[in-house]
Formats: C-alpha cells, structure tokens, sequence
C-alpha cells in the first residue's frame, strides 16, 4: 500500500469572470461558481430559416421572449437602402427583389416592437451581408442610427453586433463614432467564425508555415486590436478548448452555437467557459422545440450540480504551488508532490491544441491527482466531461482519464481498443464506445460522457455523439471511493489503470433527466 501524505486547505474562492452583459439591466443567470451566461434564441424570428410575414416574425421573437432568452437573434440582409429581416442572401435578379412578400420584414418595423422595445432581453443581430466602403457607411449609419432613435441604446440596454465579415464590422465601428461615449459603450461588436474558417494570408509571414490553428489565434488577437468585444465558434470546432482559452486571455467574451441536441448536456459542460450559448430546436430521433431546449438550457446554467470542476487553463501548477479545483461548497487546494503527482505545462504560444496550462499523466511513473468523494442523486446518475490530449494508446490494458469506479460509481477510460464511459448500475458496469483508432497524439478532444439513472449511457466528443448507448434503468451505486484523475480509486488510498496524457479540464456534475 502506498501512503502519501497530503493537504486539505478549504478556502474561500471564487471563480474571477469578466462581465460582458454588464450594460444591460437584464437579471442573467449565473452558474454555480459565479459566471454570468446569456442563452441566445437562434434565428428566433422564424423557423427553419423561411422568410415570413412582420406578423409572423414577431409571433416568433415573442415566444422566445416568453421561453426566457436572454438574446434575441435576428438576420439582416442589406437591399434596396434598407435591411431586411432573413437568413439568406437575396440573388440579384431574382423575382424577390420586388416582391416584398418574400422579402421579409423590414428591419425597423420589426424593432418598432413595443414588447421588444420595452422587454429586457439583448438585441443578438447578424448582419449576413457584407458591407464595402462604396455603400456600407450608408446601411451602417441607417442600423446604428435606427437603433438609436428607437431607444435601443439608452441607459440600462446594450446591442450585440455581430457578423462573419470584417469589413462589415468595421464599418458598424465607423458609424458608431458619431454617437456619444457612453452610447458607443452600449453597443458590442462581435466576430463570428464558420467551422471550416480559412485564415486570410497576410495573417502569416510564410502561409506554409502558418498552421491553421495559429492562424486562427491570430485572427482572434486581431478582433482584440480592432476594438471588438467577443468571438463566436461553433461547439463542435475541432481543439476547441484552446480557441476559447486564448480569447478569455485576451478579455475577449465567447458564444458558441448552434447547440440543438441535449441542449442541457453542452450548458451544463461549457458553463463556466463562456458568455453565451446559442440555442435552436432539435431534430433527431425525438424533437424538442427551440423554446423548450432554451428553457432547459436555462435550467441547467444555475443548477446546483457541480461535483468537481477543475481547469488547469489559467493556473501555475509548480513544485512550490496549489492545484485549485472547486466542489459544490468551496476550493480545495492540494499540494503537489514529487512522486505521484503529475508534472506541469504551460503553453502560451498560439497554435497549440491548449492554451495555458495542463497537467502531464505518465502511466510509467504512476501520476494521479486523488480528491474527493462526490456522489450522484439517489435515483440518478453523473455527467463527465475531460479536456484531453493523448499520448499513449498501448500499454496496459486499461487507462482511467477520470474515475470513480470502486464497484461503484463511473469511469471515462481508455481500454481494449476503446475510448469508454461507463457507469455501475445494478450490479455490473454499463459502457458505450468509440473506437479508439478515431484519436491521435496531435488534437486535444473535448469528451462528455452523460447518465441520468434511466436511459442511455451516453459519449460525446467534440461535441458529436459517438457509440450505441446501452439501455439502463437505475441509480448509479454509490460508493466511499475518492474521484482520482489519471488512474482508477481502490479504495481510499490505492490506485491503478494510470493514464498517460494531458488533462486540462475535469468537470463532474449530478445529472438527473432533464
């Protein structure tokens, strides 16, 4: 038996979040560990993307409203000296163009709105055109100046501008000069990413040498010196984490979209992250309307749930230091050892697969980080979710990312060729799997693994649902092991299974249905 001695310090702590919703009168949801989260209603002017009538798009901002969005996001195209409420783009010479019946709305009809006028929730605007320096001053002084005269910008309200385009934003930016201090302060501009987003080639000195992910940061520190406030990336964006921790070091706010399925698994993992997340209906195999996902979503943000959240993102885990991580009532600080305990490392460098720091698992000398013993709800089960780089996939048969499985409990795990999450319930170990061929030692993965007592034993990774999950009915066993990241608990003070890799984030909440 191994005996390690070790300190418990509880202190005080709590989490340090920039507020970018601090404009706004509007009473935002705060997380658990203090963050402040807005939940966007997607395209909430229509669904399915159809151009509609002003009645029938208001119907739609309403019940968004009513759902308890905290933004309401609304399309604009440019045409014919004005905007126009839609999604897509309206082709030149197409029969569109002057039939305003398939149109859509006109932009200042739909925010003369009294109830959207007088309501609390933030304007999320999408400029979808992009504007040049020919015309673009003229459709961005009309936006900015519209906004202004209908009241959208006094005391108490912010607008969030947002768009795909640079130059578009650029030119919002321009027309924003000739207001006030405090009403340009109101407004907040917002770069938006497509998954499959293409660096411009000025961003690298030698573009063969500028990979795609410093490329990217670079664009990012670029929105920062342009004055602008917050970027967007898809939740399913490839090396994720290291996107969202660069922008946050650089005092950038984040939204991700467009979350549709399980809603409440993706609040419930990104919660503490970001700033925002964009929220639409789902589709799949059963269907849950947008309102509903929002309100669930909503749900889930203030939800008293955590178990164990660890970020190594932002702390200096060195010989002399604490590792900080939070349970449901305080931090706990525990000291790091020469043997055992993991390493450390720090990458601040852009166009790594993490940003800042992380803690190094070798397998070979036995490193493992033991904390608490967290239980589920009776009835229910847990949600796990590991920010993880791989560094080994052979070796022992087995190697436990983040586990409590003491005959009993759950296990995120590397074993027999798979990536597995499972849960003991009834007796015996349920697991879903995913090959393990699908990882590589290059990419860090964001993996959830989700149980709620009756169900499926669900994985996701990077945001996409992966394996057949096994049908389960039943609480997941309780037991009075500890929760150990880089090895499986035996009891109290043994472990085995160590992992060999980098884990940058560790999150085990209670999870019951939603």
């Amino acid at each position: 038996m191994r005996f390690l001695l070790f300190f418990i310090l509880l202190v005080s702590f709590q989490v340090s979040h920039a507020d970018f919703w601090s404009g706004s009168s509007r009473n935002f949801l705060r997380t658990q560990l203090g963050n402040k989260v807005a939940i966007s209603c997607h395209n909430c002017y229509a669904i399915d993307n159809k151009v509609l009538s002003l009645e029938e798009t208001l119907s739609y901002i309403h019940s968004g409203q009513a759902a308890g969005a905290d933004l309401i996001e609304i399309d604009m195209v440019a045409h014919n000296n004005s905007w126009v409420v839609r999604h897509d783009g309206i082709p030149k010479g197409s029969s569109e163009t002057e039939d305003p019946e398939y149109l859509g709305p006109d932009f200042e009809l739909v925010f003369q709105d009294s109830a959207f006028r007088n309501g609390s929730q933030v304007p999320f605007i999408e400029l979808k055109s992009k504007l040049g320096p020919n015309v673009g001053d003229h459709y961005a002084n009309l936006l900015i100046g519209t906004l202004n005269d209908l009241g959208y910008l006094e005391s108490g309200k912010i607008v969030v501008i947002r768009s795909f385009h640079l130059d578009t934003l650029k030119e919002i930016k321009t027309a924003l000069s000739g207001l006030t201090a405090q009403k340009q302060s109101r407004v907040k501009l917002s770069r938006a990413y497509r998954t499959n987003f293409e660096p411009d080639v000025e961003l690298c000195e030698n573009s063969e040498a500028c990979g795609k992910l410093e490329a990217w940061q670079k664009d990012i520190a670029r929105v920062k010196s342009n004055g602008y406030e917050m970027v967007e990336l898809n939740f399913q964006t490839k090396n994720i984490a290291s996107l969202i921790e660069y922008a946050k070091s650089l005092g950038l706010a984040v939204n991700l979209w467009t979350i549709r399925d399980y809603s409440e698994v993706f609040a419930a993992i990104f919660r503490e992250s970001v700033d925002a997340l964009t929220i639409d209906q789902n589709k799949g195999q059963w269907e849950r309307s947008r309102e509903t996902n929002i309100r669930i979503a909503r749900s889930v943000i203030s939800d008293p749930t955590n178990i164990l959240h660890l970020n190594m993102a932002g702390q200096n885990y060195t010989n002399s230091n604490y590792l900080n991580y939070v349970d449901q009532t305080a931090s706990r600080q525990i000291y790091r050892f020469s043997n055992g305990h993991p390493s450390w490392e720090w990458l601040g460098a852009i166009g790594e697969d993490r940003f800042g720091g992380s803690l190094i698992f070798d397998k070979n000398n036995a490193h493992f980080v033991r904390l608490h013993d967290g239980d589920n709800n009776s009835g229910e089960g847990f949600l796990v979710h590991a920010v993880v780089n791989f560094d080994s996939f052979s070796g022992s048969p087995t190697q436990a990312i983040v586990s409590k499985a003491d005959t009993g409990g759950f296990a995120l795990e590397l074993s027999g060729g798979y990536l597995r999450f499972g849960v003991h319930v009834n007796g015996a170990y349920h697991y879903v799997k995913y090959p393990q061929q699908n990882f590589n030692g290059t990419d860090t993965y964001q993996i959830v693994g989700v149980y709620d007592g009756s169900g499926g034993v669900r994985m996701w990774v990077d945001g996409k649902e992966v394996g057949t999950p096994p049908v389960v009915d039943g609480e997941v066993t309780k037991n009075n092991s500890p929760i150990v990241i880089g090895a499986d608990p035996q009891g109290w003070s043994n472990q085995r299974f160590f992992f060999s890799g980098k884990i940058q984030q560790v999150n085990v909440q209670r999870w019951g249905h939603h």
